[in-house]
């Protein structure tokens, strides 16, 4: 698929982890380096890339720990959301199958990584609307309403 001025769009199928930890879903923050990092200083929910062969669960699961700590025996899979494409909002060029999975979490501690400068727990009511925060999964009703069914389970 062409891109502007016939160029080549770039393209890497990935994932979208919605991490839900007592009744709050975590938000993480990216870092300004524009040539690595997609959406630099925007707050949006975990999402990584999918190494060639590897499942999208198991790129789920992999990229919670990488960006978070957070490992596989401390998570239980919630809801799993339909696959969505994704253009980047700073580098218009490249674009994204992304799978959605939501998780439950039994911890609240986050070990960031190099990719993401802070993080948050918030309530979905803080993120909807908000011009800063992720934005293309907030105006998805199908997956604000699968986040408050999750968030509800918790209760």
């Amino acid at each position: 698929m062409a891109g502007r001025a016939g160029m080549a769009l770039a393209r890497r199928d990935g994932i979208v982890a919605i991490i839900v930890y007592r009744r709050k879903v975590l938000l993480l923050r990216r870092i300004w380096v524009p040539f690595l990092m997609s959406a630099p200083g925007i707050w949006s929910f975990l999402t990584g890339g999918r190494r060639r062969g590897e499942s999208y669960i198991d790129a789920a699961y992999r990229e919670i720990y990488e960006e978070t700590g957070i490992g596989r025996e401390m998570l239980r899979l919630v809801g799993r959301g339909r696959s969505m494409m994704l253009f980047d909002p700073v580098r218009r060029d490249a674009r994204w199958r992304n799978m959605l999975f939501i998780f439950r979490s039994s911890t609240g501690r986050v070990r960031l990584n190099f990719e993401n400068r802070e993080y948050r727990w918030a309530g979905i009511g803080d993120i909807v609307g908000r011009r800063r925060y992720t934005n293309v999964f907030v105006r998805d009703g199908s997956v604000v309403a699968s986040v408050r069914r999750s968030l509800e389970e918790v209760g």
